[in-house]
Parts: C-alpha cells; structure tokens; sequence
C-alpha cells in the first residue's frame, strides 16, 4: 500500500528484468534463479509470517544487491491479521567483506600448504631412515624430529580446515546415494583411532538408505562427527551411529557417551573457530571449524544439522537429508 522512495526506485530497476506479482524482481541464494512467488519476502509478509535477516538478491552483474529483509504483522481492532510492515535493507557490504574475507584465507591457505607439504615429506624422509641403532645414537635428537612432524602435521590440518571453510564446502554435486553405505565405510575408517581411545562404535541402520547428496561432501560431514565423537570421549564410552528415513528425508544421528556442552555452549558449535570450555579443559586438540564446514556442507544440500547435548552425558549431532532433488 504504501512504499518510500528508495524501494520504489529498486522496483523500478528491477522490474525490467522479469514480471512478478509483486512488481520487485529478488532472486535466491544462487543469485540467478527468479525468487518463487511463495518465498517472496512481501508474499510471506501477507500471508501472516514474521522474519528477520531474510537475505534475497536483486540486480544483475555489477549491479547485483544483496537484501535483508524483515517484516512484522500488525493487528486489527478485533485481534486479527491487519497486514505488515516490511523493511529493505541494502547489506551488499556486509556479503563483500565476507566474501573478501573468505578469499583471504583461501589464497593464504593454499600458499601456506606447499611449504608444509614438503616440510613433512623432508621429516617422513629422515624418520623413515633412522634404524634402531641410529635412534639409540641419537637419542633426543630423533624425539625432537617426532615434536616437529607431529606439529607440522597439526599445522596442516588447520591450514586444510581453513582452506575447506573459505570455498570446497560450497560446491556440491549432489545424486542418488546409499547413506547406509557412505556410513558404514567412514565408520570403517575410523575405527583405528576408536581402539587406542577404548571407544566401541555401534551402528544401526537399514541398508540401502537412499539420500540425494553429494558423497564426497557428506563423507567430509560424518567422518567429521564420528572423530569429534571419539575424540570428545577421552575415558572411552561408546559413539553410536544411526540412521532412518521416512522416504521424504532421511536422518542421521552420531550420539557419543563423552564431556558434553553446555547449553549457552550448543548454541554456538556450528560458529567458526569456536570450542567449548569442556574441550578446552581438557586440552583436546582441534581448529573449531570442523562443525562450521559441516554445517555448510548440509546447509547446501538443503539439509539441517542440529546439536544436543548434556554435560558429563554426551553429545548427540543430527543429521537431515532430502531424499530426493528439490523441484525448480
């Protein structure tokens, strides 16, 4: 009904694009494909929604404007729905600085991989070589070459945490899967590090179980949360992994017997470089971005990840997963 000046003119822009019931042409999270009329920010607006920090895009090329928006119903005489008010704002700056940031650590992580990869062969080279007569010889000299591998190591794998966060977990390829499969062989891979730990890992789940996802990407995501299960359980316990499907979605759950979190703690393990003061009482070593890239990495299956936990109890991670593509 009523508009200001700065909508208005964004309307005006964007209505040669395409015709839309609303007159003002968003696009999606892709940044190409024209908004459905029922995610439109106006149209859930009308139909009684409240929402905030609801981003859509707006534009093409160099001209292309991110959007936040948000709206609140306002009431009638008698109580009911009496229509809303919704706002606009203009965060383009907020998703460059993101993006500019994102690129900063992708271009020096990359930079910083090639020198740690051939410090670690170099050191491989000389551990392999040193014979048990040389180590006796040798004595403090070969422990200190272990202090650095196992350093180096530890170096690397945060620099391919980083590396992973700023761009691989964006791209995706999703198909038909058997998740029951894709678990069963990340459990198998994780069992060696289960053992020293004395962690037993149980699974249950139906085989096939059928998910629309990306291998690869959803390898990355359950071997990350069985890890952090064995890990987050340093007096041993148990990690059981289970799955289902309702034929719609299907469902993962990775629950450990480990530290637990706090509840102010839940709320914040999906955040980047975040770690709870359980972990880091108990000097567990790790980046905190694991979780962050899981996320992401659901995220763009159009999945969810959520995260109970008690503390002293254990920690449960579910997993949401369509079984089937999205209809354009």
């Amino acid at each position: 009904i009523l508009s200001n000046e700065w909508l208005r003119q964004l309307t005006r822009r964007s209505v040669a694009q395409a015709t839309a019931e609303e007159g003002l042409v968003l696009l999606g999270q892709d940044r190409e494909a024209v908004l459905p009329i029922d995610k439109h920010p106006i149209r859930r607006a009308v139909n009684g929604e409240e929402f905030g920090d609801y981003v859509v895009w707006t534009g093409t090329g160099n001209e292309q404007r991110a959007l936040g928006t948000a709206a609140r119903s306002m009431r009638g005489q008698d109580g009911g729905f009496g229509g809303a008010v919704i706002a606009f704002s203009d965060v383009t700056g907020l998703y460059e600085a993101v993006s500019a940031k994102d690129e900063l650590i992708a271009n020096v992580s990359h930079d910083l991989r090639a020198p740690l990869t051939s410090i670690l062969g170099n050191l491989e080279l000389v551990l392999d070589q040193l014979d048990i007569d040389a180590e006796a010889t040798l004595g403090s000299m070969a422990q200190y070459l272990r202090y650095s591998h196992h350093s180096a190591e530890r170096l690397l794998e945060l620099v391919s945490d980083l590396l992973l966060s700023a761009s691989a977990a964006t791209t995706i390829h999703p198909r038909k899967t058997d998740l029951a499969g894709l678990v069963q062989s990340c459990v198998g891979a994780v069992r060696p590090q289960a053992q020293p730990a004395k962690v037993s890992i149980v699974t249950d789940f139906p085989s096939p179980l059928w998910a629309h996802a990306d291998p690869a990407r959803i390898a990355q995501v359950v071997d990350n949360l069985i890890s952090n299960a064995i890990k987050y359980s340093p007096d041993g316990g148990e990690v059981r992994v289970t799955a289902t499907s309702n034929g719609r979605e299907a469902f993962l759950e990775v629950r450990d017997s480990g530290l637990g979190i706090s509840p102010h703690d839940v709320s914040r393990v999906f955040d980047k470089f975040f770690r709870s003061n359980e972990v880091r009482d108990a000097a567990i070593p790790g980046t905190g971005l694991g979780l962050s890239i899981a996320k992401a990495i659901v995220d763009r299956h159009g999945g969810s990840i959520q995260c109970t936990s008690t503390p002293g109890e254990g920690t449960s991670m579910n997993v949401t997963l369509p079984v089937e593509p999205a209809l354009a």
